[in-house]
């Protein structure tokens, strides 16, 4: 009994991380959701899309160099709108760089005033 227990164990240490491999590989690179039937040529792309909240999304694909601006959720799909080209990219704020040094001072100083309201 012992012996078998011990084969089994071994049969699950060699075996699980090939199946562990497998998994990865077909999750990082799609193999199940590739089109082999023309050739790998795709037809529609995804162009960019907007997560609107947890299960909503809007979708702009490219299709035969028309563009489908798409609103999904968890139940359905709408057209919103069809362009013939490429909206104009929307340029994003930039960030401004944290000067930890002055906020490292903020905060002591405010820690310093409420030790001090403390111990009056």
């Amino acid at each position: 009994m012992d012996k078998e227990i011990l084969i089994a164990l071994i049969r699950t240490i060699i075996i699980l991380p090939i199946v562990a491999a497998l998994a990865y590989f077909f999750i990082k690179y799609g193999l199940g959701r590739r089109v082999w039937a023309n050739g790998g040529r795709r037809r529609m792309r995804v162009v960019e899309q907007l997560p609107l909240g947890p299960k909503t999304a809007i979708s702009l694909v490219e299709i035969d160099g028309k563009y489908i601006l798409l609103s999904h959720s968890e139940n359905n799909s709408s057209l919103i709108k069809e362009l013939d080209r490429l909206p104009d990219i929307i340029e994003q704020p930039e960030l401004k760089e944290i000067e930890w040094q002055s906020l490292l001072n903020k905060i002591k100083d405010f820690v310093n005033s409420l030790k001090n309201r403390k111990g009056k």
